[in-house]
């Protein structure tokens, strides 16, 4: 544990003149302490709250105070969504500062802590009052045709944004752990995909399989049914596809940290998966 840590907590309780009981728990539930221990031993917490309100793009994410903001009371947050960023930056923690998310999860297992729940964001379309936004690194397939072949959606730009790859061990542990956090901390009760409040392929199979309908199986949280979709002014959203919970997209935690978890009938070359 970092020693500067319990350096802040001590001037915490110096300066704040807050109960023992409130900061008992504040202790107890930073996520500093908690994901290391709902995760596993490459589970690392980074707060980069600060280089993101120097960042060019970071510092002009945070939409509290336009009306849609100030509409919204950010002290009821009920759920958590799920995204993908669509590219992969070797895990470098520096790197992330403008992504529009509360939380980022790396392919190493690192969550990165980029904006104050409290904030309101534009990341989550009809989801932005009551949810906390949570991206995953990596450039994952969103469909597996029946001869095999998997797709990309970076497939549809011009070059590949990023190598297209699969999941870590490592971050679907790391994943699981912050949304357990979330659960306990904030009493979440919503896990949705992206994609539920705008029709786009965010966060993907993968994903929606091991993070939110996990969620669901073993913390008891809400993805609204088969069914359910919202939407708003800006875009309307889809329902998950069947084939996302098909049980091939399921990965095998007991296996050692891989650079990636991929499987199917595609070649995998290093840790990039080459489609066919």
């Amino acid at each position: 544990m970092d020693p500067e840590y319990f350096l802040q907590i001590e001037e915490t309780i110096m300066s704040s003149g807050m109960s023992s009981y409130a900061l008992s728990y504040m202790v107890l539930y930073h996520p500093k302490l908690v994901l290391p221990r709902y995760g596993n031993s490459s589970t690392r917490y980074v707060d980069r709250r600060d280089p993101v309100k120097s960042n060019p793009i970071g510092k002009q994410q945070d939409k509290s105070n336009t009306s849609a903001g100030r509409g919204c009371d950010r002290s009821k947050i009920d759920t958590v969504t799920i995204h993908i960023m669509e590219l992969a930056r070797n895990s470098d923690e520096t790197r992330f500062d403008g992504v529009n998310a509360h939380f980022a999860v790396l392919r190493s297992g690192t969550v990165l802590h980029l904006h104050d729940e409290s904030e309101y964001l534009f990341a989550s379309h009809d989801f932005n009052c009551r949810s906390i936004a949570v991206e995953f690194e990596g450039n994952y397939p969103y469909k597996q045709q029946k001869n095999g072949q998997y797709l990309w959606w970076s497939d549809t730009y011009p070059t590949p944004r990023s190598k297209q790859d699969g999941p870590t061990v490592d971050q679907i542990v790391a994943g699981r752990a912050l949304v357990k956090y979330f659960r306990d901390r904030h009493k979440i009760q919503n896990i949705f995909a992206h994609r539920q409040s705008c029709g786009k392929v965010c966060p993907g199979p993968h994903l929606w399989f091991n993070i939110v309908k996990w969620g669901v199986e073993k913390l008891g949280l809400n993805d609204g049914g088969p069914g359910y979709t919202t939407s708003n002014d800006h875009c309307s959203g889809s329902i998950i596809p069947s084939h996302w919970r098909d049980e091939k997209w399921a990965i095998d935690l007991s296996k050692p940290f891989s650079n990636s978890t991929f499987s199917g009938p595609n070649p995998t070359h290093g840790n990039i998966c080459i489609p066919p």
